[in-house]
């Protein structure tokens, strides 16, 4: 079965897989890298008042400028430091390589908010090579 996320659900998808996986997939070797340049420019273009949630500002997270990356139009990069290489995923890219039929049950997982950080490393994987490569 394929699953066709529209642009909302591959946004919120990836971002809790990014909460919940980056701490998981760093065990692979796998890191972020994304220049200062780059992260201050997507953290500047946030707004701090739509991190509000009633009275409380909850504030900025790492995710969330990472998302904004994205959406910017921008690979999100991995360095894999037993491969020596880098890797990554746009969200065009992140959305093609989400349709594979193995990834389905992590992302429904994720959307009926019965997920953890094995369903988070399992939706990172494949956004960054297509299939879950590790473990």
């Amino acid at each position: 079965m394929e699953i066709l996320l529209n642009e909302k659900e591959l946004k919120e998808v990836l971002h809790n897989a990014l909460c919940n996986g980056l701490g998981w997939i760093s065990g692979y070797g796998l890191s972020v890298k994304i220049s200062k340049e780059d992260y201050a420019s997507a953290k500047d273009s946030l707004k701090d008042e739509d991190f509000n949630v009633g009275s409380i500002n909850i504030g900025i997270c790492v995710e969330d400028v990472y998302m904004k990356h994205l959406e910017d139009g921008n690979a999100l990069e991995f360095y894999d430091s037993e491969q020596e290489e880098y890797v990554g995923f746009t969200l065009e890219q992140a959305k093609r390589n989400l349709k594979d039929e193995y990834v389905t049950k992590h992302i429904m997982d994720m959307l009926n908010e019965n997920d953890d950080a094995i369903t988070a490393d399992c939706i990172l994987q494949t956004a960054l090579y297509g299939e879950v490569i590790f473990g």
